[in-house]
C-alpha cells in the first residue's frame, strides 16, 4: 500500500525527492506546495520525471525526446515544451505533475484551497474518503526570519519588529495541516539559526516545539492530539528527550559532500 506524502513549503522538492527514492517503503508524493516560481518549475519537472519513470512504458525513444526537449528549452518554458511534445506518455506524466505540484502561497487566504486540495489528493491516491492512517507530512517553513543572515538584514530595516514579521509564524500553517490530517509522522526542517531566533524576548524554537507536541491546542482545539518529538540519533543523546541542539543534522557526517547543518524535527 502506498504511503502518501504531503510536502508543504516544498522548495524545489529536496525532501520529497529523498522520500520518493527510498527503497524501504512505497512513499508517493500526494501533493507538494511551493510559492516561488523558479522552485516550482523544478518541483513540477521532477514530479513529471517520477511519473514517467513509474509509467513502465517509456522506451528509449521517449526518454531521448524528453532529454532533447529539456536540453533545448529555457528553464521557465521547459514544462510547457514537454506538454507540447506530442508523446502520449510524456503528456500523461505532465498531467500527473500538474495535479501533484502546486504553485501556491501558504497562508490565511489559501487555507480552504489547501485543505480541500489535500483531501482530494489523498482520496485519489487511496481510493477512500477516510483519511489515511499512514500519511507523512514533510516541509520546511521559510527560513528568512530565522537565519543569521536574514536576522542581520532585518536589524538594518528601520522600524523592523520581529513579532510583526509574519514569516516567524508561517509554521502555524504547517500545524494546521497536522491538526486536520493527523499524519502518522511529520518531519519539519529548518536552518540552524531557528534555535537562537527570538520573538518578544522568547526563543521562537521553544514555542514551535511546544506547538508541534500539541498542534490541536496551538490551532485552537483541545482534541487530545499529541505527538512525540524525536531527534535523529546524535551519538549518546536521548533521541526521545532531545535538547534543542540535538535536532541538528550535519550533512557531511552522512556522506553528503556539503557542510550543510539543518534542524530536523521528527514527530
Amino acid at each position: 500500500m502506498p504511503i502518501p506524502v504531503i510536502d508543504l513549503f516544498a522548495g524545489p522538492g529536496g525532501l520529497g525527492e529523498g522520500f520518493s527514492k527510498a527503497s524501504s517503503a512505497d512513499f508517493q508524493i500526494a501533493v507538494s506546495i511551493e510559492k516561488d516560481g523558479m522552485a516550482f518549475e523544478t518541483l513540477q519537472l521532477r514530479a513529471a520525471h517520477r511519473a514517467l519513470m513509474k509509467s513502465g512504458g517509456a522506451d528509449r525513444t521517449t526518454w531521448q525526446r524528453w532529454d532533447s526537449i529539456l536540453a533545448g528549452s529555457p528553464w521557465n518554458i521547459a514544462f510547457e515544451a514537454l506538454q507540447a511534445s506530442g508523446d502520449d506518455l510524456i503528456l500523461a506524466a505532465c498531467t500527473k505533475a500538474r495535479n501533484e505540484a502546486w504553485n501556491l502561497e501558504m497562508g490565511p487566504g489559501n487555507r480552504e484551497v489547501v485543505s480541500r486540495g489535500i483531501r482530494e489528493r489523498l482520496r485519489h491516491m487511496t481510493g477512500r474518503n477516510a483519511l489515511p492512517r499512514n500519511a507523512v507530512l514533510i516541509g520546511g517553513p521559510p527560513c528568512q526570519a530565522y537565519s543569521v543572515v536574514g536576522r542581520s538584514r532585518n536589524r538594518g530595516t528601520a522600524g523592523y519588529k520581529a513579532e510583526k514579521d509574519h514569516r516567524h509564524f508561517l509554521y502555524k500553517e504547517y500545524l494546521r495541516v497536522i491538526e486536520e490530517f493527523r499524519p502518522a509522522v511529520f518531519i519539519m526542517e529548518n536552518v540552524k539559526g531557528i534555535l537562537t531566533s527570538q520573538v518578544s524576548d522568547r526563543h521562537i524554537f521553544e514555542t514551535i516545539v511546544a506547538d508541534l507536541r500539541r498542534p490541536d491546542i496551538a490551532s485552537g482545539n483541545d482534541s487530545g492530539l499529541e505527538y512525540t518529538l524525536v531527534a535523529l540519533p546524535q551519538g549518546s543523546a536521548d533521541m526521545f528527550d532531545p535538547e534543542p541542539g540535538e535536532y541538528i543534522v550535519e550533512a557531511e557526517t552522512h556522506g553528503v559532500p556539503q557542510a550543510r547543518h539543518r534542524v530536523i524535527i521528527c514527530g
